[in-house]
């Protein structure tokens, strides 16, 4: 699997063990007789379920911890969790997808764009394991706000006062539009895109995890309409970052 850079080995490794566990356990329920009047097939399909709320879980645990110690903001935190699930639904159900007897178990994405189908959002949302996630992430948000402002400048990319005049206040180019002297202008997609080629970034998840906020934080951002989803030190940040690699460009 594909880990965040900011996962440590150690946290990987855990991620690696329970899947490893789970899918022994998966293994192993394949070969039980289920009880009446549950079929084999439902029996498998359930079991292959369970093996994947049993990664979810692992891996949303490792993501608090990163909100824990103030590396990750809530919104980074449900932006990764959320593609994590999607994107690891798609290599196990190519990969363990079927019951004992070889059946594909029916799709659980849509093949235009790998989304989750309805069904299959409810059905982990509905888990006890999404409901553990959300208290998990609950606790991370009010350890942040007792904190106050967790991300330090130099935690979040940003260069201190001693530093490149870019991101002193009144300093930095016309594109943010955060220096005190006029309102910030919405919409920064010409930017972020220059941004992700100057980095050969492909994806905006590739653009936010490099930035260091969420995608949908990034894609408010980007966008000239809807209410933000960020405060104006996030932008501040984000537009100093943005103009710092394209000045090196």
């Amino acid at each position: 699997m594909t880990y965040p850079e900011e996962y440590s080995r150690q946290a990987c490794a855990r991620v690696d063990a329970e899947q490893l566990r789970a899918k022994h356990t998966l293994t192993e329920a394949r070969t039980v007789q289920p009880p009446s009047p549950i079929t084999r097939r439902q029996w498998d399909e359930e079991a292959f379920r369970a093996y994947m709320r049993r990664v979810f879980a692992a891996f949303w645990r490792e993501a608090c911890e990163l909100g824990k110690q103030g590396t990750w903001c809530v919104d980074r935190i449900r932006s990764e969790v959320d593609e994590f699930l999607r994107v690891f639904i798609i290599d196990a159900h190519h990969e363990e997808g079927r019951d004992r007897s070889g059946r594909e178990f029916r799709a659980m994405t849509y093949n235009w764009n790998g989304s989750l189908l309805p069904e299959v959002e409810r059905y982990f949302y509905g888990s006890e394991e999404w409901h553990q996630y959300e208290a998990a992430l609950l606790a991370v948000a009010e350890k942040q706000a007792e904190e106050g402002d967790f991300a330090t400048p130099k935690q979040a990319g940003a260069t201190d006062s001693s530093g490149d005049d870019s991101t002193r206040t009144g300093a930095g180019p016309a594109v943010n539009g955060t220096d005190g002297n006029h309102p910030a202008r919405r919409g920064h997609r010409a930017e972020i895109k220059a941004y992700m080629k100057a980095c050969s970034l492909g994806t905006n998840l590739e653009a936010a995890r490099r930035l260091g906020v969420g995608v949908d934080t990034l894609k408010s951002i980007m966008s000239e309409k809807g209410k933000p989803r960020y405060s104006e030190a996030t932008l501040k940040t984000v537009l100093d970052k943005i103009t710092k690699v394209l000045h090196q460009a």
